[in-house]
């Protein structure tokens, strides 16, 4: 094999290379060569296929080389021991530690390098010539040896079975290149790929005697946020410069870093166009990174539109779209706004503009949220774009569902023109779709024929379960019918603890006298029978059983997912609690049988910052309940502060706080507790009963150590969406029930396990006291959360 461009370099600065012209690293350097002799050295590679020093310089400025051992998998060429790989020159790398070690560098250029080589069609195919590649006889003629697997070890036989197809294809009117051409000219030269390996343009950039592919080490000498466009329209600028300069390896990687990128905006809801300049045809100059402005929300399309300005129904629907989709102070300007109806052969459908000032910038996290509430209305929410306009725009597509439709999964889009096409968005972001801007601008072709509606699927059925440490399992069955009567949602759940059975219905009205109120109003009314299985009170386990009814009614002044939200909140209702001890039958176990008559009034203020450089969401619950039982009249009072907190990176810190209170006649059933997973854990819920309770529970999550080059679906998935958890719960419990008073505290480790807008947690923590059964000990939690909206 001839030299690799490290060797090539080295005639100019007057070094003499190896001794021998073979893949032999460099052992030693002399200076003080003369010129014939680096003359005739040039003009020998030149002529059995080395590198000109021209090409060296011109191709590859910093010019180290990657030489790589190959393999044959089913007939498609892979890397073969990329600890065997040879780096040569890589002196002449820029002189910066961001450059990995030997070791992780050959794991990195051969990762990138196998994700390209697994996509490639078999090595013989590259042997072919157009009319053969399309001749599907010819193609089952091909000898299965050379869609064999062969390891490197093994490159004489791929060798000898490539020989003795070549010869008998030969043969006949077939053409079939030798395996040096159809490795080096064909094969090597179409590797496009998204590493910092450059394909060389001269030869030898392949070896097809001993299985090798050569390759140039494209380090540019600056920082990767170098190439950041410095401009308004690219948010968060200076931070992200920040965070790509904490992974930047010293060499370019075009996937790797617009992975980054993509990364760092999809955790803040974002989504520009994000372009990076590939290696290939890299001479020196400066490489680039392209960062489109993210897109606003400029239309909003109704699906079906409305039948007369008379539609009473398609307006509430149109304003309740735009409540889900804008904040308020948006909404009250955009309800002015009168929709025109777009006629199209697909289909018609009205369309609002939405005035450029008003425009929102797109978030995917608020976006989804939307697509849910939408979603129990019967409406099916997508997003897009045309290529049509110069500035980048969502239109946002609200389609009702039909109930009569037999579509069933159909996505009931308008056919997209050919030549339109969907937002470019970041990994991880929801899918697109495509409506019509306008009938002038976007006309469908006559074949086109809108699709069916969606059905209104309203019917659901589901299972589930929970856990609390020292209770069990309880499993959950519900059933769940939506807008019953075209109103009511009904849910109905059923379930047990241990041997407790439980079931409950609810009936939901959302959005009443939304017309009129421009804001969101909305009641529920359950009832039923619930069970707490072996509620420690004091130092007894005793079985809880709530039978009865509350009614709930919700207010919601003001919503900005971007910023702050606040609604009020009242609950009402009458219940029977009764305890029971397990261990007695008959009257005997009967504890307590109460009943609780109770009115509660609380508020949610919640203040987003998305779309910040460290996002934030703070959550305050403050809730008063009134209330009378047995014993009489009484009071409590809570309240709940949860902070999270992101960093640039994969480092997240939370806190959650909260204190109760209750006055001197509250039952024992309605104390505050201490205890569990969302009080103090490292103790099971109610280890202690008290009148005052306070907790707080700080925690640091931390993304998965990454390692260089273990970059496949699986490690992307840890690294995007596990994090390692350290807590230490703290708190304390005063006019106990039973159990001494004081400070707790419950040191625990943990994992999140982030999937769309749920986040999986399992924590173990090691309670420190007292309490009324004993001290603590190390307990198991499973929990699961939303957002904080």
């Amino acid at each position: 094999m001839g030299m690799g461009i490290g060797n090539a370099a080295a005639i100019p600065i007057r070094c003499r290379p190896a001794d021998s012209y073979s893949t032999e690293r460099i052992r030693s350097r002399d200076c003080r060569i003369s010129l014939w002799p680096a003359a005739i050295a040039v003009l020998a590679l030149q002529l059995f296929g080395g590198f000109p020093a021209s090409v060296a310089a011109e191709r590859c400025p910093n010019c180290a080389s990657f030489i790589v051992d190959i393999q044959v998998v089913d007939g498609v060429v892979r890397t073969a021991d990329p600890e065997g790989a040879q780096i040569l020159h890589k002196e002449l790398l820029p002189a910066d530690n961001r450059i990995p070690d030997d070791a992780t560098l050959k794991k990195i250029l051969a990762h990138d390098l196998d994700a390209v080589l697994k996509n490639m069609s078999p090595l013989y195919w590259n042997a072919l010539n157009g009319t053969d590649q399309k001749d599907d006889g010819f193609q089952k003629s091909i000898p299965k040896c050379l869609l064999g697997t062969f390891k490197h070890s093994e490159w004489n036989g791929f060798r000898s079975c490539y020989a003795d197809a070549e010869n008998q294809i030969k043969t006949g009117q077939h053409g079939f290149l030798p395996l040096r051409v159809a490795l080096g000219d064909k094969f090597q030269g179409s590797l496009i790929g998204g590493g910092a390996l450059q394909v060389p343009d001269a030869h030898p950039g392949s070896d097809s005697l001993l299985g090798q592919l050569t390759f140039f080490i494209v380090a540019p000498k600056s920082r990767w946020s170098a190439s950041l466009p410095n401009t308004p329209e690219v948010l968060l600028h200076d931070q992200l410069a920040e965070y790509l300069d904490t992974f930047d390896q010293g060499i370019w990687r075009q996937e790797y870093i617009k992975q980054l990128i993509d990364d760092f905006y999809s955790r803040r809801g974002l989504s520009p166009y994000v372009q990076v300049s590939p290696s290939k045809k890299y001479s020196g100059k400066p490489l680039s990174i392209t960062i489109q402005p993210n897109a606003k929300i400029a239309v909003v399309n109704m699906l079906p539109p409305a039948r007369s300005p008379a539609d009473t129904q398609a307006q509430l629907d149109r304003s309740i779209a735009l409540y889900n989709l804008v904040s308020t102070s948006r909404f009250r300007t955009l309800t002015n706004i009168q929709p025109h109806t777009v006629e199209s052969p697909a289909g018609n459908y009205d369309s609002i503009d939405v005035p450029d000032n008003l425009q929102p910038l797109f978030n995917s996290i608020p976006f989804a949220a939307a697509q849910a509430d939408l979603a129990a209305r019967g409406f099916t929410v997508t997003e897009g774009s045309s290529l049509n306009s110069t500035v980048p725009t969502i239109f946002v597509n609200v389609h009702r569902n039909d109930p009569d439709s037999k579509a069933g999964k159909e996505t009931g889009t308008l056919p997209v023109k050919p030549g339109t096409a969907a937002v470019p968005s970041a990994r991880n972001s929801l899918p697109t779709t495509s409506f019509f801007r306008n009938a002038d601008t976007n006309t469908a072709s006559a074949d086109e024929t809108s699709k069916a509606s969606p059905k209104d699927k309203k019917g659901y059925v589901g299972a589930g379960f929970s856990y609390l440490s020292g209770q069990g399992v309880r499993p959950i069955g519900a059933f769940e019918y939506q807008r019953l009567l075209g109103v009511a949602d009904i849910t109905l759940e059923s379930g047990s603890a241990n041997y407790l059975a439980n079931g409950s219905g609810s009936a939901s009205f959302d959005y009443l006298g939304f017309q009129k109120l421009h804001h969101r109003l909305s009641l529920d009314l359950n009832g039923g029978s619930d069970t707490t299985y072996h509620r420690l009170i004091g130092i007894r386990l005793l079985n809880e059983r709530r039978n009865g009814g509350t009614a709930h009614a919700q207010f919601e002044v003001l919503r900005d997912p971007l910023g702050s939200s606040l609604r009020f909140y009242v609950d009402s209702g009458a219940q029977t609690v009764t305890l029971t001890d397990p261990e007695l039958s008959g009257p005997a176990a009967t504890v307590i049988s109460d009943t609780l008559v109770s009115t509660d009034v609380g508020a949610t203020y919640v203040l987003s910052s998305l779309q910040s450089a460290r996002p934030f969401q703070l959550q305050i619950n403050p809730t008063v309940r009134a209330a009378t039982a047995a014993n009489g009249g009484f009071a409590k009072g809570s309240l709940t502060t949860t902070y999270h907190q992101e960093a640039l990176g994969t480092s997240v810190f939370e806190v959650k706080a909260q204190f109760s209170a209750a006055t001197d006649l509250v039952p024992v059933y309605e104390l505050p507790s201490f205890g569990g997973v969302s009080s103090l854990r490292g103790f099971r819920a109610d280890d202690l009963l008290a009148r005052r309770v306070w907790t707080v529970q700080p925690e640091l999550w931390h993304g998965l150590p990454r390692h260089a080059g273990s970059e496949d679906a699986v490690a992307q998935f840890l690294n995007n969406n596990v994090r390692l958890a350290v807590f230490c719960d703290f708190g304390g419990a005063y006019q106990t029930y039973a159990g001494p008073p004081g400070v707790k505290a419950g040191p625990g480790i943990g994992l999140r396990a982030l999937y769309h807008q749920v986040t999986f947690r399992l924590d173990w923590a090691y309670g420190l006291g007292t309490v009324a059964t004993g001290s603590g000990h190390g307990r198991a939690y499973f929990s699961v959360s939303t957002p904080i909206r």
